[in-house]
């Protein structure tokens, strides 16, 4: 049997990047996959290239800001898979401002984004994966989120949010016996369109792929890892110094 067989997933972002490796990763491995995302026609591309790989997933527009959005989302699964397994908050932005040209306006939008977003996902899923009996929430954080960048301060402080609110609802889940597990993975240089323009050529940089992400979510998303639990897995190539 495959890792994800006769689960379901919904993944945030998951119109391209790493949220669309993991999306394809995943139905790969038997999951019935959610893709949410707010760009519609990316969204279908990758739910039709997972049809065609023979696995099974519908597009939801999905505004991760939004808490009704996440409630119609919630009752969409329902609705189309009954239950739901596993939920990845990969959704988020990044600012390449140091912090004395950072507005109150952009530090206020890219908390929403990165950490407000992964708060209403959590709430919502836990919801809903008390209804299934239990599962794993898994975050895309960065390593950012755990020494820092002297460059990205807003960036920083939002994934250094999203780090320990993985770490305080992973401990709320095992002291109330819900059998969710919640964790997080920190990705260094990713290998996108976006990664690359946030990085200067004078920079050595060890680029991860999108895939190489997703390969660490099915990890902590499936019953291999069934002891862990508000763990931080860095991924960056040894460059990552706390």
């Amino acid at each position: 049997m495959s890792w994800m067989e006769e689960k379901t997933a919904l993944i945030t972002g998951a119109a391209s990047g790493i949220g669309k490796a993991t999306a394809l990763l995943l139905a790969r491995e038997g999951a019935r996959v959610a893709v949410t995302d707010l760009h519609p026609d990316q969204g279908q591309l990758v739910v039709e290239e997972i049809q065609r790989q023979g696995g099974t997933a519908v597009f939801i527009s999905l505004d991760v800001t939004r808490e009704a959005d996440w409630a119609a989302a919630m009752a969409m699964v329902e609705r189309e898979f009954s239950n739901l397994n596993v939920l990845v908050n990969n959704a988020g932005a990044m600012l390449p401002k140091n912090l004395e040209d950072t507005t109150l306006s952009e530090w206020q939008q890219l908390m929403t984004v990165n950490l407000d977003s992964v708060i209403l996902g959590t709430k919502h899923g836990l919801k809903a994966l008390r209804k299934t009996g239990g599962g794993a929430i898994v975050n895309v954080s960065s390593v950012s989120g755990l020494s820092g960048h002297p460059l990205w301060a807003a960036y920083s402080a939002s994934k250094g949010g999203v780090t320990l609110l993985t770490k305080s609802t992973a401990l709320y889940c095992t002291k109330n016996k819900l059998n969710i597990r919640v964790n997080s993975v920190h990705p260094g240089a990713v290998d996108t369109a976006v990664g690359r323009s946030f990085f200067t050529e004078q920079e050595t940089i060890r680029w991860l792929k999108p895939e190489d992400i997703a390969q660490a979510i099915l990890f902590l998303a499936g019953d291999d890892a069934a002891f862990i639990t508000g763990s931080s897995l860095v991924m960056d190539g040894g460059q990552h110094k706390p």
